[in-house]
């Protein structure tokens, strides 16, 4: 797996900012919660779902690179790793 250094994460951090600016900052409110039917979702709120998400792990990180982040024993099995978040991604797809 690819690691990247932490000024490569922050300039990868800053040009998704920039590209999600750049396709959404121009949207109205009205596009922004339209839905094409009940039962889709609003690009707001799949916006909304990424930031919630997305700050559930700011302590996770935060203690990965403070390097205070406990582990279960599992996770130092790549393989398990992988393949529950596989499942994971089959799961959401």
């Amino acid at each position: 797996m690819k690691t990247l250094s932490s000024n490569k994460w922050v300039n990868r951090i800053n040009e998704i900012t920039c590209d999600f600016e750049n396709s959404f900052g121009i949207l109205s409110v009205q596009e922004l919660n339209w839905k094409p039917n009940y039962s889709t979702w609003s690009i707001a709120e799949n916006i909304d779902h990424i930031i919630k998400t997305n700050k559930s792990y700011f302590s996770i990180i935060e203690k990965a690179r403070t390097k205070t982040l406990n582990t279960s024993y599992l996770a130092n099995f790549g393989w398990i790793v992988n393949l529950f978040g596989l499942t994971i991604l089959k799961g959401v797809d």
